[in-house]
């Protein structure tokens, strides 16, 4: 199977940009903007309800610069990874709805889970059960952020990686070869799944060079962040087997799995034979 090398995304810091991403960061803004006229209101007129909205108003400011700070130190430092929607509540608080997801992510051979509020909005995008990109800090892996909140921060990658064609049967065609993988996955030994920390993921992308050759799948080894692990590219998997049956689609996902597993063992082995291999194969139709 065609493999390639992931590039890094390039992650500029922009306070304009993460305020207009995050609700959170949104909501407490608004508080300040409303405390603070309502604390020079009733401060002119002289009324005690002046000195609460103040308290209320240093209140959202502190809530505010918080809700920055851990979402510049996610933004920049954070790993990169993909988790499973598990829940999805929206509640109304008098005039107020307050929409929340929870999702569940491995990292390091642990399993975490995490809520995040979002705008109504973007409420709409998130189906129970989806795969998401999610940041997760570092130095605390219990604390995760949906990427959502910084999507017009990024710079596009290097490769060009192009959305999954949309069709009536899409959801269910990706929950398919979802589950297909998640079954290869339960069949593979213990010892495997604890070398691959970063654990298997299925991305809905479409991963296509500019001499029309698309990338599979994807073995990473990524001390820094996520260790080692590997991405199905969902979007090039359909567009090469979209129209197989489902016993040609099961084969060509545990080809393309073990392919990336043999990166595996033969990374822990010290060994690049495949991957000269791959890149023999990919030259060999670039001549």
């Amino acid at each position: 199977m065609l493999t390639s090398e992931k590039t890094s995304k390039a992650r500029k810091y922009s306070l304009t940009k993460h305020i207009k991403n995050d609700s959170d960061a949104r909501s407490c803004l608004f508080g300040i903007i409303v405390f603070s006229i309502l604390s020079v209101f009733f401060l002119i007129q002289k009324k005690s309800s002046g000195i609460i909205s103040f308290c209320l108003l240093l209140a959202s400011i502190v809530a505010f610069f918080i809700t920055i700070l851990k979402g510049k130190n996610l933004f920049i430092n954070g790993i990169e990874l993909y988790a499973r929607i598990i829940d999805i509540k929206s509640t109304q608080v008098r005039t107020i709805e307050l929409n929340a997801v929870a999702f569940v992510y491995r990292i390091k051979g642990r399993k975490y889970k995490c809520i995040n509020n979002l705008d109504s909005d973007e409420l709409s995008n998130y189906n129970k059960g989806n795969l998401i990109k999610i940041l997760v800090d570092p130095k605390n892996y219990k604390k995760a952020m949906i990427m959502s909140k910084f999507r017009s921060m990024y710079l596009e990658d290097t490769i060009k990686t192009r959305p999954a064609k949309k069709s009536r049967n899409q959801d269910r065609r990706y929950k398919q070869v979802q589950d297909t993988l998640n079954n290869l996955v339960d069949e593979l030994p213990e010892d495997v799944l604890k070398k691959l920390n970063g654990g298997i993921m299925l991305q809905n992308d479409t991963l296509l060079s500019d001499d029309g050759m698309y990338t599979l799948g994807c073995y990473h080894n990524d001390p820094r962040r996520l260790g080692r692990y590997i991405t199905i590219y969902y979007g090039s998997f359909i567009a090469l087997y979209g129209n197989k049956s489902f016993m040609k689609q099961k084969k060509a996902l545990h080809d393309i799995l073990y392919h990336e597993l043999t990166h595996l063992i033969e990374d822990l082995a010290g060994d690049n034979t495949l991957a000269i291999q791959d890149q023999e194969y990919i030259n060999s139709f670039r001549k």
